[in-house]
């Protein structure tokens, strides 16, 4: 069976249940079928002829598409999500996979494009994204916490371990806002959080618990002394914002699973009561919790 026989027939296999669209080697459109008509708002009249980039959203950058190019010009599948802007101007999102089939009268390729629309799954995605984490910094959020919380319980009882519960509050953080706007509030924050994921490897142990507290956990606590000081020290380089220099401080309280309780809004509440302790201090420092009301200032 020659290419053009062989395109054919999986042409007419995918018809019914993919978007189709075949491409020559210069980039523009020769062929789509209804499917791809109903998705991307252009009759076949409208679309062929045209380069294959009027698709596109903007969401992708240039590189990402000569990547593309250069992978199916060489005569290699390429299979991705990409971002398509339709006629309406309405994104959409298609699983793609492009074949390259050789042309034998002019002896270069041409790409049959098989897409399936997956815009209601990224709109889901993107929603489990956004309720599951901090929209300001992109950290996991309280709802995440509540989530994690049983599984850092299940590795400490299954390792015999012990894990911490860190309430951290940024140090006079409303004279920021008050004095220079919400605006560069946030960005304080967006960097604050920045910091914070950098000395983490695992994603799903700082956390935003909302305005200037953010709740971190130690899973194990021989490293937390360690850990401890990691973190203080992200907050003795200056934060630079623009035209603007802060310096900043924190205050940290500390309880430990299940020395103080099994728990989590007990932790929480004790990691809270050790962070006002820790405030009594003044400039970086932490406080570890203790159930007979002293504390260990560090």
């Amino acid at each position: 069976m020659s290419n053009d026989e062989e395109l054919k027939v999986l042409k007419q296999a995918l018809e019914q249940s993919f978007m189709i669209v075949e491409i020559d080697y210069s980039g523009k459109i020769t062929y789509v079928n209804e499917n791809f008509c109903k998705v991307s708002k252009y009759s076949s009249e409208e679309i062929l002829l045209q380069n294959y980039w009027i698709l596109s959203s903007g969401y992708h950058s240039q590189d990402f598409f000569e990547k593309i190019w250069e992978t199916i010009t060489r005569g290699k599948k390429w299979t991705g999500e990409i971002c398509s802007r339709a006629k309406n101007r309405e994104i959409y999102w298609v699983k793609t996979t492009i074949i390259p089939f050789k042309d034998k009268n002019k002896g270069s390729y041409r790409f049959l494009a098989i897409l399936i629309d997956i815009t209601d799954k990224k709109k889901s995605r993107e929603w489990m994204y956004m309720a599951f984490h901090d929209e300001l910094t992109g950290l996991p959020n309280r709802r995440m916490l509540n989530l994690c919380y049983d599984s850092y319980i299940l590795k400490a009882t299954y390792k015999q371990t012990k894990f911490a519960v860190l309430f951290m509050d940024i140090n006079n953080f409303k004279n920021i806002n008050d004095s220079y706007g919400h605006l560069i509030g946030d960005e304080f924050l967006r960097k604050v959080g920045n910091r914070l994921s950098s000395i983490f490897s695992k994603k799903d142990c700082v956390f935003r618990f909302g305005g200037d507290e953010f709740i971190i956990i130690i899973d194990d606590i021989r490293n937390l002394e360690k850990k401890m000081h990691s973190i203080l020290s992200l907050f003795v380089d200056p934060f630079i914002l623009g035209s603007y220099t802060f310096y900043a401080s924190i205050s940290v309280g500390v309880s430990i699973y299940p020395d103080h309780s099994s728990k989590k809004d007990t932790l929480m509440n004790y990691a809270n009561k050790a962070m006002f302790k820790s405030k009594q201090n003044h400039g970086n420092n932490y406080q570890i919790y203790q159930l007979n009301g002293g504390g260990n200032n560090e």
